[in-house]
């Protein structure tokens, strides 16, 4: 379970490895394992944070959006909805480039779960 949520990231795995150092059974394992999918690691955030706050303001809004409504959907859908809500949907190549967004082979906008996670985060944080 922990090998996927990191998805083989592996810096993800190394942090979360730290975080497992100190359990002595399955038990602690698995209250661990309760405590991170409740209240996701900050040194993994951090690291993710770092390639967005690299985008220039149009990726930036693009990601956001991924990460909230177009996940799953196909390439061409999301870049109509970009293109619709005034956004230039060239700016989802630069986040195929920094590994944040992928094209399935079935043409769907993919984004690993901890990556979604730091997205939704962030929107949070600008509504309050």
């Amino acid at each position: 379970m922990v090998v996927d949520y990191a998805g083989g990231m592996p810096l993800a795995l190394k942090i979360l490895g730290s975080i497992f150092l100190h359990c002595d059974n399955n038990e602690d394992w698995k209250d661990e394992w309760n405590k991170l999918k409740k209240f996701p690691n900050q040194d993994i955030e951090n690291m993710l944070r770092l390639s967005y706050d690299g985008l220039d303001k149009n990726a930036k809004e693009i990601f956001l959006d991924i990460a909230c409504f177009y996940k799953g959907m196909t390439i061409d859908f999301a870049k109509e909805m970009i293109d619709i809500s005034g956004l230039f949907a060239g700016g989802i190549k630069v986040l195929i480039d920094k590994s944040l967004v992928s094209i399935s082979r079935w043409n769907s906008l993919e984004m690993h779960d901890l990556v979604q996670e730091m997205g939704r985060a962030i929107v949070y944080e600008q509504c309050i």
